[in-house]
């Protein structure tokens, strides 16, 4: 038995969460087990190493980091007992570790020197960890998108929104430079925002809301999965400006990508080659600009767009989430 370990897990809003979500729904994840708690204060520490001793698990999958967690140090507690003391097949996975800030960095750090293994979403993060830690076992496994694709696409003319921006509303994701790009537009335009207000971000998702309806931009919150793919499949543009850049852990990205809207975002120094060719448009880009392209696009130019953004989700990431479980099943 195969049992992954979270801080958060829906209905929370966090991307770890849904990841796990993802990973535990599948036919190929069917001897998983989900370890899932909310208090990860110190206190807990020797009873949830208690209760997965009891539960005898051949893997431990521990993700990291994870709302839920907050700044607890179990996670990290829990990996250097079942592999060093234990002897487990103890595996953790960090999905952010380059940009996190210097202290969080060096804690996550640290505690790599009493795993064996250790599975990262990308090959940044693969190199980044093996500067410090050359001999550690260190695997890719991609992300596939928590979002899936429409039984048909629309297309490009049978859109009606011109212009959305989808993911966490929470600060540094770039929704203010969303409001801000088709600001001069929004009147003439159909142009939205669509996710979910993570946990403590209720007042800066407050401040979004009304900045947009101050300027005529829709907003949908807390959509069904489902409602979130019909809703991508009827916009031509997503506009995502990531402050760090597009990247293969962009669960939004592909979840545009995939139900054929034309992808605008920034690049940074996660966004590999593969990736700028994808883009229909680097941001930051002036909106006349981008409205004089939007006018002259048809449904052969969107096809065309669509079949090399088929190619890339093909040759570059995951062909499933059944895909990603049997990568981890192989560890």
């Amino acid at each position: 038995m195969t049992l992954l370990v979270t801080g958060s897990y829906p209905p929370d809003v966090c991307g770890v969460g849904d990841y796990c979500h993802c990973l535990m729904t599948v036919q190929k994840a069917a001897d998983w087990k989900l370890f899932y708690k909310k208090d990860w204060s110190l206190k807990n520490y020797r009873k949830y190493r208690k209760e997965i001793l009891d539960l005898n698990p051949d893997k431990i999958i521990i993700q990291y980091p994870a709302l839920g967690y907050g700044w607890s140090f179990i996670p990290f507690l829990l990996m250097k007992f079942f592999t060093k003391k234990m002897g487990r097949n103890c595996i953790p996975v960090y999905h952010e570790f380059s940009n996190k800030k210097f202290k969080a960095r060096i804690v996550q750090d640290f505690f790599l020197f009493f795993v064996k293994q250790l599975v990262v979403t990308n090959k940044y993060e693969e190199e980044s960890v093996k500067k410090h830690h050359k001999k550690l076992d260190v695997k890719v496994i991609k992300i596939f998108s928590n979002i899936n694709k429409v039984a048909e696409l629309k297309k490009y003319s049978d859109r009606e929104y011109d212009y959305v921006c989808f993911g966490q509303i929470n600060a540094g994701k770039g929704i203010e430079d969303f409001i801000n790009f088709v600001k001069p537009v929004s009147k003439e335009r159909k142009c939205a925002i669509v996710g979910v207000i993570p946990r403590d971000c209720e007042e800066y998702g407050n401040t979004i809301i009304q900045s947009a309806k101050e300027n005529n931009i829709e907003v949908f919150i807390g959509l069904e999965s489902k409602a979130v793919s019909e809703f991508l499949n009827n916009s031509k543009f997503a506009v995502l400006p990531f402050p760090d850049g597009i990247s293969e852990r962009r669960g939004s990205f592909m979840a545009a990508l995939i139900n054929g809207c034309l992808i605008v975002s920034t690049t940074g120094r996660y966004t590999t080659e593969a990736l700028k060719n994808v883009l229909f448009e680097e941001f930051p880009v002036k909106i006349e600009e981008l409205e004089s392209k939007k006018n002259s696009a048809d449904d052969d130019f969107w096809k065309a767009y669509v079949e090399k953004g088929d190619k890339f989700l093909k040759t570059e990431l995951p062909a499933s989430w059944d895909d990603v479980v049997e990568q981890y099943n192989s560890l």
